[in-house]
């Protein structure tokens, strides 16, 4: 990444024609995404000393956030690399940060929850060869207690055998399909983000088209914004029914 003294910034950037410093919009950047994965200066300055093989001051991040510390091609690499982001992503305009930021927060949770998942299935898996084992041992020879009685185990091998059967796959399908029905942002919708699994309630809202941000709730974070739907004016079921909304 070549250094220069201005990166200049017109309406792609959202500066309106303004002359931003290089160093101070990429400190920008830098700030922005790593506050949206929940790492701290301190924790950016010790992976980054990790990456180069030096050590990194936390005043060191400081400066280079606030523009004042110029990065070198080798740091900008290695911030780059340990944002998550490409090189590129830290010299983008004003435009867009936010998503950006957002994107990278929930990248990061959705890894979280594939992790979860491994973990999940990893203590799944053998509880049920387990429990299927102690099924067959059972069937084979039925217990009983010391004065050799018959021991009725039916009530609780009934119980067990639900388990075995289980479509677990399909279990987390439905409750997906639950919690989804429960967002705010879900439970007002129209008919047409309705479906019959979540993949295809997704997909509805991935298509949907979406209202233009109202100057009056754009200081709204980003996801507060997107979801804003103001309720429509009395005798009116929605805001379609309107030929100027804004009248």
């Amino acid at each position: 990444m070549s250094r220069c003294s201005v990166w200049r910034v017109t309406g792609d950037g959202g500066d309106g024609g303004a002359e931003v410093g290089f160093d101070q919009l990429v400190g920008a950047n830098i700030r922005a995404y790593r506050t949206a994965i929940g790492m701290s200066q301190l924790e950016l300055a010790e992976a980054l000393g990790r990456s180069l093989g030096e050590r990194v001051h936390q005043q060191t991040i400081l400066k280079i956030e606030k523009g004042t510390r110029p990065l070198r091609f080798s740091e900008a690499r290695a911030v780059a690399k340990v944002l998550g982001v490409q090189d590129y992503m830290l010299l983008a305009g004003r435009e867009d940060r936010a998503a950006r930021g957002l994107l990278l927060q929930l990248n990061k949770d959705f890894r979280g929850h594939r992790k979860a998942l491994k973990e999940f299935a990893a203590d799944l898996a053998p509880q049920l060869v387990d429990l299927a084992l102690l099924m067959a041992a059972l069937d084979q020879e039925s217990a009983s207690d010391e004065d050799g009685r018959t021991a009725d185990l039916g009530p609780m091998k009934a119980w067990a055998e639900s388990w075995l059967l289980t479509n677990w796959g399909r279990e987390l399908n439905r409750e997906i399909m639950s919690t989804l029905r429960k967002q705010e942002f879900m439970t007002d919708l129209r008919d047409e983000f309705k479906g019959d699994s979540y993949r295809e309630v997704l997909d509805r809202v991935r298509g949907t088209e979406l209202r233009p941000i109202h100057p009056s709730i754009s200081q709204l974070a980003m996801l507060d914004a997107l979801k804003y739907r103001p309720a429509p004016p009395d005798g009116l079921d929605d805001f379609d029914d309107l030929d100027d909304p804004d009248a």
